[in-house]
């Protein structure tokens, strides 16, 4: 299976400075860093299959953050594609709405299980803007869908044909690769439209962590009210954290008889000791809510550099898209026919070609939002791949 997403540094050209990820520019905590080398000694030992340190330590967190949800609620994985991936095998769906441009593994998941695909493209000229298809949406959840009148219907996995739920959608919030998160008030009553049309809804959260709207977007507070049993909520460590080699996600599911499905579909021991001391360690970081914690020295850094770097792109000529996240989509013009991550590559820089997502072309890329000298480099790296450009067409 060829490779398709960002962070392959292991080819054969020395990646100097990775743009194609979209991990927090802040390295990885040294708290977290030090949880995991102290867990050396348990190396020798399984890991917990039920992550039960886990649990209480992401359930305390949510709890600091003014959402106690119960530890039973949650599921935690090999990253957040485990998950995915477990969630759509217990469900088998036999129809899913995408949105495109998405983030491919949900594609990849849902093809494993034979589901038929329903794209609903966002447009270019509407900044991929969901809020623009909101009713394009809608229509395609009521084509062929469930009775209305059965709202009250609580989502299961009978094989009673009045009560099956076939359909799932699955939306990133924030989206990958454009950046643009959707209100809680917005998936509240997209939630119940699913709801109406007897679909499952997926949120993807992993991306949340860094809008300055984070509570204001997650749907855990909807969970709690009990409006979510049909909602499966997808996080994981890896971003925030900047995790992504020890690989730890999870699922927030409120639905009891789905997690009791779910775990039917799962590898045991499938979070590793390391991974799961780090975890820990990681949401201890993010329940410190003290002046200069972690989210909020990522935000507010954020909050300087991303609409820098966007308009130094524009400067540059790109198309750049409007983003509330730590990455930056941009495209260039119709007319220019330079491959900028060859380019770049050949500085030491890699930056994510984004032509393999759905609805997208080879005009398209996403760059991370790292510090201001990374961030500058960049800049002067395209420059000077325009330039040589221009320079051989002279020639």
């Amino acid at each position: 299976m060829p490779y398709t997403h960002g962070g392959d540094i292991y080819g054969d050209a020395a990646v100097e400075l990775d743009f194609s990820v979209n991990t927090n520019r802040l390295g990885m905590p040294q708290a977290v860093r030090d949880a995991v080398m102290a867990s050396a000694a348990a190396w020798e030992q399984y890991p917990d299959a039920l992550c039960r340190k886990q649990r209480r330590a992401a359930a305390a967190f949510y709890e600091a953050d003014g959402t106690p949800i119960p530890e039973d609620w949650l599921v935690f994985g090999n990253g957040a594609s485990d998950i995915l991936y477990a969630v759509v095998s217990a469900i088998r769906p036999k129809q899913a709405i995408l949105l495109a441009p998405g983030f491919s593994e949900y594609e990849q998941a849902l093809r494993m299980c034979g589901c038929e695909i329903r794209w609903l493209h966002l447009k270019d000229e509407n900044g991929f803007s969901l809020e623009s298809a909101r009713e394009e949406l809608y229509a395609m959840l009521c084509d062929g869908s469930g009775d209305a009148s059965k709202i009250d219907s609580v989502p299961t996995l009978s094989s009673k044909r009045e009560n099956v739920w076939e359909k799932i959608l699955i939306l990133g919030n924030p989206n990958n690769p454009t950046g643009r998160a959707i209100s809680a008030t917005e998936l509240e009553r997209l939630a119940q439209v699913c709801r109406e049309t007897h679909t499952w809804l997926m949120l993807d959260e992993c991306f949340q962590w860094f809008l300055d709207t984070r509570r204001e977007c997650s749907f855990v507070g909807n969970l709690l009210n009990g409006v979510g049993d049909h909602v499966i909520l997808l996080n994981a460590l890896t971003k925030i954290c900047s995790m992504a080699g020890l690989r730890l996600g999870y699922g927030i599911i409120s639905n009891a008889g789905l997690r009791e499905r779910l775990e039917k579909f799962r590898q045991p021991w499938s979070v590793s000791a390391p991974a799961q001391a780090g975890g820990v360690a990681a949401f201890a970081v993010l329940a410190d809510h003290s002046e200069g914690n972690l989210l909020e020295w990522t935000v507010k850094s954020l909050q300087t550099e991303r609409p820098r770097l966007a308009e130094k792109l524009e400067e540059l000529g790109f198309i750049v898209y409007p983003s509330q996240t730590n990455y930056l989509l941009f495209r260039s013009p119709d007319e220019d026919s330079r491959d900028y991550k060859q380019g770049c590559l050949e500085h030491g820089i890699l930056i994510r070609a984004c032509e393999n997502f759905e609805g997208l072309n080879r005009h398209y890329y996403r760059v991370a939002v790292r510090n201001r000298g990374e961030n500058e480099r960049l800049i002067n790296i395209l420059k000077e791949v325009q330039s040589e450009e221009k320079h051989n067409v002279n020639l």
